[in-house]
This record gives structure tokens, C-alpha cells and sequence, in this order.
């Protein structure tokens, strides 16, 4: 269903945190679909993280989820060291 149906149906936001909140479910949604994953195995994990106070789970696909936890100089001397090795 579009956004714009979906904010007409709902007859909106009335603050900035339920804007953000509907923007955040829209974009899960639609990537989750995107990437024919399924959503409520995801909104799962994310309900059991943010009671644990854990970060949120990862939307990337799985053979980048790990990259999101690198910081950047250490990715720059990952990427020197496979370089190096090629």
C-alpha cells in the first residue's frame, strides 16, 4: 500500500515522534519485501533488542552485516591487509 494512502487512512501524524515512528514501519516494511526477507521474524528481534537495550538488528543482507560494526580505520587497514595478501 503507498505512504500516501496509508498517512490518508491514518489521517496522520499529530506529533514527531509518531511521524518518526510511522516512517521507521514504512521503511522496514518495504525492505524487508524488498529483500523477500520476512518482517515479522525481524520485528521480533527488534522488540527483544530494545528491551535488552541492545542496538537494533541489522537490515543489511547477511554477507554485509558484519561491515556495519567496523569502524572506519579499522575497515581501512582490513582492506590494506587483503590487498596486501592478493
Amino acid at each position: 500500500m503507498p505512504t500516501e494512502i496509508i498517512r490518508k487512512i491514518t489521517y496522520g501524524n499529530r506529533s514527531a515522534k509518531g511521524e518518526l515512528a510511522l516512517a521507521r514501519s514504512l521503511t522496514v516494511t518495504q525492505t524487508r519485501k524488498l529483500q523477500q526477507r520476512p518482517l515479522l521474524s525481524y520485528l521480533l528481534t527488534a522488540v527483544h533488542s530494545h528491551r535488552r537495550h541492545l542496538p537494533a538488528p541489522s537490515q543489511l543482507p547477511f554477507a554485509f552485516a558484519g561491515m556495519r560494526t567496523i569502524s572506519t580505520g579499522c575497515a581501512r587497514q582490513r582492506r590494506r591487509e587483503l590487498s596486501s595478501n592478493n
